[in-house]
């Protein structure tokens, strides 16, 4: 049986950034400076909330971080409920 090929990921960033890079190109081209930087903190900012890599830090019942890999700072784990 053949296996199944997995997305790269730098192909699925590339996709998903070609937006962010279009409009930057012609943010720069018309010298709109403040526009941009506001434009790459909102990117930055969103990347950090949702989709960087991390642990999540919900507290357990005995109050210990959970400590599982969740994606952003706003996001908890898969988990429903956590014992140690």
């Amino acid at each position: 049986m053949p296996r199944r090929r997995r997305r790269s990921r730098a192909r699925r960033w590339s996709l998903g950034s070609s937006p962010f890079v279009i409009v930057s190109a012609l943010l720069a081209s018309r010298r709109a400076w403040p526009a941009l930087v506001i434009l790459w903190i909102f990117v930055l900012v969103l990347w950090v909330a949702f989709f960087k890599r991390t642990q999540c830090d919900v507290e357990t019942d005995n109050g210990k971080a959970c400590g599982n890999d969740a994606n952003g700072r706003l996001r908890a784990c898969h988990l429903t409920r956590f014992r140690e």
